[in-house]
């Protein structure tokens, strides 16, 4: 579906906090969240799918973390486009 045909709806349904899920899934606030991207890209489709069963019109991407500066904390500040790309995967796949 088109973005515009979803702002034409009288109600939106869009997701949840994706971070504040993947720690309720047992990943913990001191991981990089955004890496479980890469990591187990299956938990975040899983989530994805989640929130599309629970009737969400929008669904957003993993990336809250998937900058330069957020990423160096981790040792991984040259993985941003691999991280934010396969994010946008996960979501379109879904």
């Amino acid at each position: 579906m088109k973005l515009e045909d979803i702002l034409a709806q009288p109600y939106i349904l869009a997701d949840g906090a994706m971070g504040t899920y993947l720690i309720s899934k047992g990943y913990t606030s001191a991981q990089q969240l955004d890496m479980i991207n890469i990591t187990h890209p299956e938990i975040v489709a899983q989530i994805h799918g989640e929130y599309i069963d629970a009737g969400a019109s929008l669904i957003e991407t993993n990336t809250f973390g998937g900058n330069r500066i957020k990423l160096a904390e981790f040792g991984a500040e040259n993985r941003v486009r691999e991280v934010n790309a396969q994010a946008v995967k996960l979501v379109k796949k879904a």
